[in-house]
């Protein structure tokens, strides 16, 4: 047996905390060689079997560290018959591309740009765009974010979930679930819809609220201060971050009800979230805000869609508590198996290796 070709993954994030490319390397890793080049953040090291991660440090300017991480790029592309797979990074992108025509090279775009104002996020999209055009293969994750951002030659690679065996639903007590970014996110909303379902349903059930993610410093005071102005602090616990594998161990054993909570702006409207996908892959439903990418996978099997604010949150809530009976974990799995992160690692393999 020949050996295997080498798969460079260049990603800005640290590895083991981008889901998707994390996924790829899990379901990959026995058909490439995968080397995956990083900054390093500081975070915990993440270690797979059979991935060569390279960590660059961002000490210095921009200027000293950009030209570092060049060089360690350089050092790994030199095996042969590499496929370079570079999830968006901004101008880094550019760079590489230039300074190393040879190589085969795949774009990956992931989001369009979220913060900032809507001049901001319009100039970086148009940013996007034009370092697109420096490649020949790009890959995008829905055909929405490729019209909004004017893309035309593209694959779709989409979003993904982990495809986890679990019991039949059991819906005695609520076991409500967030994971995901907390930055800007207004998860402190969802705090308040929570404490205003309590006050005007009185449930039965206990329920609790499990909280995983990394936010601002603004972003968590928030949520602690909405948890104990409404006196949530024996319902809501808020985790921070715990590795995704364990995340979702946690989802498929221990709750009954996902949160997919995101503003209803113009800029995440087409952002397909991977909260969704996972905690449909998990068998649970799903209360999910009505951006255009919730309302294309949610429907009255698996889930609700509400909007961005308490009052609609609570309702929600009341709805998918009135409904408990007609949720089964069988139908709302099979609602999204074909997006598998199984499947879809290897719908993109079948992309590589048609690439010269």
């Amino acid at each position: 047996m020949g050996l295997k070709q080498t798969l460079l993954i260049v990603n800005s994030e640290q590895f083991g905390y981008h889901v998707d490319t994390l996924k790829y390397c899990e379901n990959l890793a026995g058909l490439y060689s995968i080397i995956y080049l990083c900054w390093d953040h500081g975070l915990e090291k993440i270690e797979k079997e059979h991935v060569d991660v390279v960590y660059v440090s961002r000490t210095g300017n921009f200027f000293s560290r950009t030209l570092r991480f060049i060089n360690q790029f350089k050092q790994h592309q030199r095996r042969r018959r590499t496929i370079v797979f570079i999830v968006y990074f901004k101008v880094m992108a550019t760079f590489l591309k230039l300074f190393f025509p040879s190589n085969v090279f795949v774009l990956d775009v992931r989001t369009g740009h979220v913060k900032g104002s809507g001049l901001i996020r319009y100039l970086m999209d148009q940013l996007i765009l034009l370092e697109s055009m420096m490649f020949r293969h790009v890959t995008i994750i829905s055909d929405d974010l490729a019209t909004k951002l004017g893309i035309k030659n593209y694959t779709v690679v989409p979003l993904g979930g982990e495809l986890i065996p679990r019991q039949e639903l059991d819906f005695k007590d609520l076991a409500l679930v967030y994971s995901g970014t907390l930055k800007n996110r207004n998860i402190h909303q969802v705090i308040d819809g929570v404490a205003l379902y309590l006050r005007t349903c009185q449930p039965s059930q206990t329920l609790r609220f499990d909280v995983f993610g990394r936010g601002t410093e603004d972003d968590l005071n928030l949520i602690r201060e909405r948890i104990r102005v409404n006196h949530l602090e024996a319902v809501v616990t808020l985790h921070g971050y715990v590795e995704n594998s364990k995340v979702l161990r946690y989802i498929s054993d221990c709750s009954n009800i996902g949160v997919s909570y995101i503003p209803m702006t113009s800029y995440f409207d087409h952002q397909p979230p991977t909260k969704t996908f996972e905690y449909l892959l998990c068998g649970i439903p799903v209360i999910a805000t009505g951006t255009q990418a919730n309302i294309e996978v949610i429907n009255d099997s698996n889930g609700v869609i509400v909007s961005d604010t308490p009052e609609s949150f609570a309702q929600g809530l009341a709805q998918v508590v009135a409904r408990t009976g007609q949720y089964h974990t069988e139908g709302i799995q099979s609602s999204l198996r074909q997006f598998s992160w199984q499947n879809i690692s290897l719908d993109l393999h079948k992309v590589l290796s048609k690439l010269h």
